[in-house]
């Protein structure tokens, strides 16, 4: 009997032994994710500045530090190969595409500001130099002919556009404060700009924004805080990464400026923010402080991403591409995400349509849409709701009554979800919370 018990007590320690295996391997197996692939960067002696693609997908970086040659390289087999396609004595500091494919680079040393018309085999200077001598930190473009600039010359942070393409500027101060500048820019759907400052004494750094095209600035926040980074998603929410605060009764952190508050609330603590980027389903991707994030609730959680393909050296750059792909660059190495970031909606050959709207949004229990279609209201329309892991929730045939359809979603539970409507040749994909 002695022999047997102590048997049993071995068994039992053994399995226990063996399931608390099971629940490591299943808990590193839960948080290691296969997200990232490193793409070949052709020489370590450069040092990767900025990022952009175009509409082909092809891959430019901007290169340069201090005491090292810059240029752009182009890639135009997913980083299989690279190309030296513009070489320069000082830094690319900031890269952009329009959606004609248009590239446009911000340059230090005495010529500010290029653009190539032709996928990067020449280059043009574009005169801007009558507005400042300062650096383009921050280069967007909206459609083909509207540029906005972000620009740190020595009396303040500068911002500078253009409506026809680079023919005409305009600049307007949004600070007057020397050594701040404007580190981001990004554009609400209803046309306010909003501008992130970094500064490196008190009373610098924030947020500030124009209701009138740029002409003039309001602030709105954050004042104190080193922002490197400000993106809108489809909500017209605003939010901000920072690298640190010059006030220490300040807090830093991931921001979030939610549309219809008057207050920046901090939704993540972090510091050393270098970016922040927003697929088209408003997932939110952020790198700091030698790690990277996402957040698919609007900032109200972040999960990390490990993966440990990714060098552990900290992403300073952060892009997503049209096919929302995302790319995060370190000045040594570069990286993208094996999938696209969007949920699991094959819209293979169809043609996708924004022209969708949801009332109200958050919704209750029904689901009122509008949709704008040319198609015969008897068409068949075939409706799905995914939650934001791309899993199917809810498919049913539908019809449209005055361009409208009301879907019952009481089933559901709270969160965040895409719907997709299927009309013939047609795909119409709006976000909406419940």
């Amino acid at each position: 009997m002695p022999y047997l018990s102590i048997s049993i007590k071995t068994l039992i320690r053994l399995k226990t032994l063996f399931l608390f295996i099971l629940l490591f391997l299943f808990i590193h197996q839960a948080h290691s994710q296969d997200f990232w692939e490193q793409l070949n960067f052709p020489d370590d002696t450069l040092s990767i500045k900025c990022i952009t693609t175009n509409n082909a997908g092809d891959i430019f970086l901007g290169l340069g530090a201090a005491g090292e040659t810059g240029g752009v390289l182009r890639s135009t087999d997913n980083g299989g190969s690279w190309e030296l396609v513009f070489n320069y004595q000082f830094s690319i500091l900031s890269i952009a595409c329009n959606k004609n494919g248009d590239i446009y680079i911000g340059k230090s040393g005495p010529d500010q500001f290029a653009v190539s018309n032709d996928n990067g085999e020449t280059w043009a200077d574009i005169e801007i130099t009558s507005f400042s001598e300062g650096t383009i930190h921050k280069i967007l473009c909206i459609d083909n002919d509207t540029i906005y600039l972000g620009l740190w010359p020595d009396n303040g942070a500068l911002f500078v556009l253009s409506v026809d393409g680079g023919n005409t500027w305009h600049s307007s101060n949004v600070t007057d404060k020397q050594n701040e500048y404007i580190s981001d820019i990004d554009i609400t759907s209803d046309g306010i700009i909003y501008v992130s400052t970094m500064g490196y004494f008190f009373d610098q750094g924030g947020v500030y924004k124009s209701e009138d095209g740029g002409y003039s600035w309001d602030y709105v926040g954050l004042l104190n805080h080193q922002i490197l980074a400000l993106e809108i998603n489809s909500n017209n929410d605003v939010f901000t990464t920072d690298w640190w605060v010059i006030d220490y009764n300040e807090n830093p952190g991931i921001h979030a400026l939610y549309n219809g508050t008057d207050e920046f609330v901090r939704i993540l603590p972090a510091t050393d923010g270098r970016d922040l980027a927003i697929n088209g389903e408003d997932i939110i991707y952020a790198c700091y402080h030698s790690k990277e994030a996402y957040s698919q609730d609007n900032g109200q959680s972040f999960q990390l991403i490990e993966d440990d393909e990714l060098p552990t050296n900290h992403l300073y750059n952060l892009h997503i591409d049209n096919e929302n792909y995302i790319y995060g660059t370190n000045p040594k190495f570069v990286v993208k995400s094996i999938n696209p970031t969007i949920t699991g909606i094959n819209t293979a050959n169809k043609t996708i349509k924004k022209n969708i709207q949801i009332f109200p949004n958050p919704i209750v229990d029904m689901l009122n849409a509008y949709i704008k279609t040319s198609r015969n209201n008897s068409s068949p329309v075939i409706v799905y709701i995914y939650d934001v892991s791309g899993q199917l929730q809810y498919k049913n045939t539908e019809v449209l009554t005055n361009n409208q359809l009301k879907i019952n979603t009481t089933p559901l539970i709270s969160g965040i979800y895409v719907l997709k409507v299927c009309i013939e040749d047609q795909i119409f994909i709006q976000k909406f919370i419940k």
